[in-house]
């Protein structure tokens, strides 16, 4: 949820006139505004977005719905607010805020304190623990206009709000942080404005604020009702900053943060990016702004290059290793192109991996297991091209708790900008791990990139209908990266020998009887042979693929004790694969014996078991008594008590199973004598 149960009921419509005027009239009245930079709610509610757009910094502990300390006193640095000096000699920090309301914007809230540490972690002189700004104060800003002006420097700015000051006197990050009263854990305290300027002179700098993880508020589940169309700047651990367009999605309370990993940091790449039921905590890891990073603090990265590829292991192996030798730091995208061939497209049956690298040798792990994106082997002596790009500034955007997402996301290269000039990039998502009731979809190997019109602009949209959403409470990923422009193409033709398989089957056979064993099927295999082996036994068996039975009957004969089951698979190509055992141990059957009482019509006969135990404990009795009519009765204690009603000649017989399921049985006709006379 993205709220308490009384947060989310559509009772935000009430809020939606005032809203609505409230955005409106800005636009109509600033649309001629100055060119002075902000940072902070200039663009979280930018002017040209619809008039429902709202999007709010949220201060909130709530461990119950997993929201994050964000911008809160001694708050882990993944959650920090900060804010980047370069020069302290010529910069300074301007701070403003807006009244701090509820989730509702209902009530003006004093209760909040701020305080600013200086890169050393030390608090800057004059910047302790205090009280927000009020009506009157420096640092107050009273009206939308004013945010969207930014800060009066030195009376440059009458139009603007009259900020805080704060001078540097050392370089690095200084950190804002907020003071939230414990009765309030599990309440928001949300600011109505919010500008943070760093300025060289009068002049703005803007891309210095930023933080690895914004909490957030888009005042609705319902983009009907309210909605976010924020711009954040992704600035990733190879310095390649992307554009990621919330596009009018609603969520409550959310919070945004990138990866590279997704919604894991263990496991592979493929299961680390699926979507996932619940709140996916991974630790986040880049930079994310609110204008476009400072290049002269935050350059671009280069786009890497591979200098060499390779294919590492010699022919039947069981899998096709890769390696690469690369300029940078990155990630290597193979594209496995298996036929029907499709040069200038990606096909259903295509393969796609993905590779975390370091500059320099690389062997691309874990390798290709031959199979198709459907999982079904290639056939051996087939030719495969595989086309191999460098990818750049990877990104996962796990978004806990969005419920709607009508329009889907809009994310672009905002530097380097590629040879190509397009600077829309394909995004990716796997929401399959989630219900089937929720509708959740994939987009793997195509990748989808965003028209900018129509009723869905974007790409991975999903929608809160009913009170029903892919996105409540659970993490939905969405990725992207930059490839270089030139892709190498190197081509494979298939020849491995078959991988090892994996044999199923009971590992406790009685003397005289048979037993089946199976094998998952192996790869590349096209003949199973399967082999027993043990005490003066060794013979091997055949079978044709897809048959992956085996059923052997073990003869009396055969001393008792371990015998080895294995099977392996061939093909001509490569022959042999590796042998997989299973263990199985043969039991000597129980002796099924018994005796009885003197068999009286009408008495209750007591009938005793004196059955000799082999290798296990006897565990099941079972008394069958056959009467002369041909009618059959069961009996399962011991002793068994049995009643004859009629004076006749009975069978009776005794069947007996040890522990390890190994039974004997053992008749005896009975004579029941008349009941004597009275």
């Amino acid at each position: 949820m993205s709220q308490s149960p009384g947060y989310r009921k559509h009772t935000f419509a009430r809020h939606f006139k005032s809203w609505l005027l409230l955005f409106y009239i800005p636009v109509l009245v600033f649309v001629f505004r100055g060119t002075a930079w902000g940072e902070g709610t200039k663009q979280l509610e930018p002017l040209n977005a619809p008039p429902n757009s709202v999007c709010k910094l949220v201060l909130l502990q709530n461990d119950q719905e997993f929201r994050i300390p964000f911008a809160l006193m001694d708050c882990k640095e993944d959650f920090r607010l900060n804010i980047r000096i370069n020069n302290p000699a010529t910069e300074k920090i301007y701070l403003g805020f807006g009244h701090i309301s509820d989730y509702f914007h209902d009530t003006v809230y004093n209760d909040v304190r701020y305080r600013v540490k200086d890169p050393a972690g030390n608090v800057v002189a004059g910047f302790g623990l205090q009280v927000m700004p009020g009506q009157g104060d420096d640092g107050f800003i009273q009206t939308r206009n004013q945010v969207d002006q930014g800060p009066d420097i030195d009376g440059s700015n009458p139009d603007g709000y009259t900020p805080l000051v704060i001078k540097p006197l050392m370089k690095g990050d200084y950190v804002v942080e907020f003071q939230i009263p414990t009765f309030v854990k599990n309440q928001t305290r949300i600011f109505k404005y919010i500008d943070i300027t760093v300025a060289k002179g009068i002049e703005p700098i803007p891309g210095r604020l930023w933080s690895k993880a914004w909490q957030l508020g888009s005042g609705s589940v319902s983009s009907a009702i309210s909605a976010t169309y924020s711009l954040f700047y992704i600035y990733t651990s190879d310095s390649i900053v992307t554009r990621f367009d919330c596009n009018g999605m609603a969520g409550g309370v959310w919070d945004i943060y990138s990866n590279e990993w997704g919604c894991s940091t263990t496991g592979s790449w493929n299961s680390r990016r699926r979507s996932i039921p619940g709140n996916a905590t991974v630790k986040p890891q880049y930079k994310i702004f609110l204008n476009d990073p400072d290049s002269l603090v935050f350059p671009s990265g280069h786009i890497g290059k591979m200098n060499d590829l390779k294919i590492m292991n010699l022919e039947c192996d069981t899998v096709i290793t890769f390696a690469a030798d690369v300029s940078k730091a990155g990630n290597i995208e193979i594209l496995i192109d298996v036929p029907p061939y499709n040069p200038n497209s990606i096909a259903p049956e295509d393969v796609k991996l993905t590779y975390a690298v370091k500059p320099g040798f690389n062997i691309l792990l874990p390798a290709w297991d031959g199979k198709d994106q459907h999982g079904i082997p290639v056939e051996n002596g087939t030719q495969v091209l595989s086309r191999i790009r460098f990818i750049n500034g990877l990104s996962n955007v796990p978004l806990y708790d969005v419920e709607d997402n009508p329009n889907g996301f809009k994310v672009d290269i905002q530097r380097p900008v590629p040879a190509s000039g397009s600077t829309r990039l394909e995004l990716f998502w796997d929401d399959t791990q989630l219900p089937s009731d929720k509708l959740p979809t994939f987009n793997l190997t195509y990748g989808c990139l965003y028209s900018g019109s129509g009723p869905v602009s974007g790409c991975h949209a999903w929608n809160w209908k009913n009170n029903i959403s892919l996105g409540d409470t659970n993490t939905i990923n969405t990725w992207w990266y930059l490839p270089t422009d030139a892709a190498l193409n190197l081509p494979v033709t298939l020849k491995l020998r078959p991988s090892s398989g994996l044999i199923t089957g009971t590992h406790d056979v009685c003397d005289g009887n048979s037993a089946e064993f199976s094998t998952e099927p192996i790869p590349f295999a096209r003949k199973y042979i399967w082999n027993v082996s043990g005490q003066g036994v060794s013979q091997n068996f055949e079978t044709t693929v897809p048959d992956n039975a085996f059923r052997y009957l073990f003869p009396a004969s055969l001393p008792k004790g371990k015998y080895t089951i294995s099977v392996f698979g061939r093909n001509p190509q490569c022959r042999d694969g590796e042998s997989v055992s299973h263990i199985i141990n043969l039991h000597n059957l129980p002796a099924a014996a018994f005796d009885n009482e003197y068999p009286c019509q009408g008495a209750g006969i007591a009938f005793t078991d004196h059955s000799i135990a082999a290798d296990a404990a006897l565990a099941k009795y079972s008394w069958t008594v056959q009467t002369p009519s041909g009618g059959q009765r069961m009996y399962y204690d011991n002793p068994a008590v049995i009643v004859f009603n009629d004076a006749s000649n009975y069978k009776v017989s005794l069947a007996v199973t040890d522990a390890f399921g190994c039974s004997d049985t053992v008749s005896s006709i009975i004579q029941v004598m008349p009941k004597p006379n009275g």
